[in-house]
């Protein structure tokens, strides 16, 4: 049985990971600082221990990283906003650093998940964005990540350490959170049914086009690359197809069986925004077999049942 380590264990995609490892029979250990770590049933997942630190611990992560010798290490803590760059870079870069610095010497196999907000907005005669492409990010989000993908890279070169580098493009599925854009028009749309409310759904800019990917793939994809790519490469995890935040909108309907008006929110529009961003997948569906199952359709209508049951049990 291996020994795997997550942090951020109790994030949204930790949660599925530890879902797909325990069909792997891992001894799964975690660090992060929430405590909720319950599945959309209310069960608790299947993990071996959790330890409450901040990754900026250096001295407790590598008290922690030595007393598991993990096989296997999944980076996922990180910040998303993409304000305070200073956050950004102390959470996302210099906590990585602190784990990078503590496998130095281990043969422990580490996966770094980038984002699609390196790449940055690419012409459209570049599209589907390959892993070729240079990155030249426009947020101060896709600038830390940036810098956390070429710190774990840079590690793989001066140290030798078995580090997996990918690029994850948008993600959705049960138990988003809310702050994406799928479970924010999602929550909406169970609102205004719940409380009969007019049904209108605000949004930032509905025009434009990303590529999802369910996070029950995404999961997949990070176990693949760790087990069948190559270290130092980067992979790119993604659909290879683009949807506009309008056309969510109008699955969701079609899910619940009702007609919503769209209504643009300013507060929710972007200063600086990707008019379209759509990945290409041959790198990791060459290299590793991996390749998205889930449509988009079967993604949304899961997330709806899983906020409609948080609803019911009061959780949000």
């Amino acid at each position: 049985m291996s020994k795997v380590l997550i942090t951020g264990i109790n994030g949204f995609i930790g949660k599925h990971l530890v879902d797909l490892l325990s069909e792997n029979n891992a001894e799964i250990f975690g660090l992060d600082l929430s405590k909720t770590s319950t599945d959309i049933t209310g069960k608790p997942r299947k993990v071996a221990k959790i330890y409450y630190v901040d990754v900026r611990d250096k001295k407790s992560v590598t008290k922690i990283i030595h007393a598991i010798k993990p096989a296997y290490l999944f980076h996922l803590a990180g910040l998303i906003t993409r304000d305070n760059l200073n956050d950004l870079l102390d959470i996302n870069v210099f906590d990585t650093k602190n784990i990078l610095d503590t496998i130095i010497d281990s043969n422990i196999k580490v996966l770094i998940p980038g984002s699609a907000a390196e790449y940055g907005c690419v012409i459209k005669d570049k599209l589907p964005i390959s892993e070729d492409i240079a990155p030249l990010p426009i947020d101060n989000y896709g600038l830390s990540k940036l810098a956390q993908t070429l710190l774990g890279y840079q590690y793989y070169q001066t140290y030798g350490c078995r580090i997996y580098l990918a690029r994850v493009f948008n993600i959705c599925g049960p138990e988003e959170p809310e702050r994406l854009v799928c479970a924010k028009i999602a929550k909406q749309i169970i609102k205004i049914q719940k409380e009969k409310l007019e049904p209108t759904i605000y949004v930032g800019n509905f025009e434009t086009k990303r590529d999802f990917t369910d996070v029950r793939d995404v999961v997949k994809a990070y176990w693949a690359i760790i087990n069948k790519g190559e270290t130092g490469e980067i992979y790119n995890i993604c659909s290879g197809e683009a949807r506009s935040v309008k056309e969510i909108v109008d699955i969701l309907s079609r899910i619940v069986g009702a007609v919503f008006t769209i209504k643009q929110d300013k507060t929710l529009v972007k200063k600086v925004d990707i008019p379209i961003s759509i990945g290409c997948n041959k790198k990791i569906k060459n290299k590793t077999g991996w390749t998205p199952l889930i449509p988009l359709e079967k993604t949304l209508e899961d997330l709806l049942v899983a906020l409609n049951n948080n609803a019911i049990d009061g959780r949000y």
